[in-house]
């Protein structure tokens, strides 16, 4: 089977060319996503392999959306996110049963033990069916590899064999502009949809980041850890806003409406806190007009090649 996570590097060498380096890295995502799809004894490794993998090939294609067509790039950035999306609830299962397995156990969670076990006990069917599901019949997984297998031979005809300084400029332009926008709204209202759009787009700098690193890597080294950190606190929002919904749509049998606004009442709080924390981390990110954000990567991007 292709190729193991320690054995590549998600990055562009300062020795090859934009279009090449891209190439190599969209063909090695795709190589990594099908190895993983045949790693399911490690099953909740191989669904957050790849599900990550899947958002590289995004970001990479967002590098390349200025030099496309905006159809195929929407129908390229349709197929990857629909192939991601058949793992999406399993991913969301875990998380919510992850986070309140870990609320409960630092004694942050104040309901009842048999409370608690009954809604354990549900989560852990619904792990166990959605799992089932995704292994029998059409193996989804299947339905994966077939999918990034198609999309690998359509790769072959996209244009991007003609890439330059204008890519990196259009590119990462365009997102850091939408995540500073994004920013913004959100600081106005923190509704979770606008923070979960915000936590994306400073997913996608980070990728685009990784993938330019090499050419200047003292200044690309701290933005990464500084999204990284951003972001996995975003993450840890939308994590508990995913719980919040799974209690609110729990039925009676499970939870009670009392334990319901108890629990709810507690995440809430958790969310606030940490929220409280997450702006000064994004605010770092976003102080540069974008315009002089763009000029540095750019200017980045050029000396490091010519060394």
């Amino acid at each position: 089977m292709a190729l193991k996570k320690d054995k590549y590097r998600f990055a562009i060498d300062t020795t090859e060319e934009l279009s090449e380096g891209l190439r190599r890295n969209f063909n090695e995502q795709f190589d990594y996503i099908t190895y993983q799809c045949h790693q399911l004894n490690n099953f909740n490794i191989a669904v957050h392999e790849i599900r990550k993998g899947f958002k590289r090939v995004r970001a990479m294609l967002r590098i390349v959306r200025g030099d496309i067509t905006e159809e195929l790039y929407h129908y390229e950035n349709d197929r990857f996110k629909n192939l991601a999306g058949f793992l999406s609830e399993i991913r969301d299962l875990h998380v919510i049963a992850d986070e309140l397995n870990e609320l409960y156990n630092a004694g942050e969670l104040d309901i009842p033990e048999p409370t608690f076990l009954k809604v354990n006990h549900y989560l852990q069917n619904r792990l166990d069916k959605t799992c089932e599901s995704l292994t029998k019949n059409e193996h989804v997984f299947k339905k994966i590899e077939k999918g990034v297998e198609q999309a690998r031979h359509d790769f072959v005809h996209w244009p991007v064999n003609h890439l330059g300084p204008h890519t990196i400029t259009q590119s990462v332009g365009r997102i850091y502009d939408q995540g500073k926008n994004r920013m913004l709204k959100s600081q106005v209202k923190n509704a979770p949809l606008q923070l979960h759009y915000l936590r994306k787009r400073m997913k996608y700098l980070m990728y685009m980041a990784q993938l330019i690193e090499p050419v200047w890597k003292d200044y690309f080294e701290g933005l990464i850890r500084s999204l990284k950190e951003a972001s996995d606190s975003l993450g840890q929002d939308h994590n508990w806003v995913a719980t919040i919904a799974f209690i609110q749509g729990a039925s009676s049998s499970i939870l009670s409406s009392y334990n319901k606004q108890k629990m709810i009442g507690i995440l809430e709080d958790q969310r606030k806190q940490l929220l409280v924390e997450i702006w000064p981390l994004v605010a770092k990110i976003y102080t540069e007009d974008p315009e002089d954000f763009v000029k540095r990567v750019n200017s980045y991007w050029l000396l490091g090649r010519q060394q």
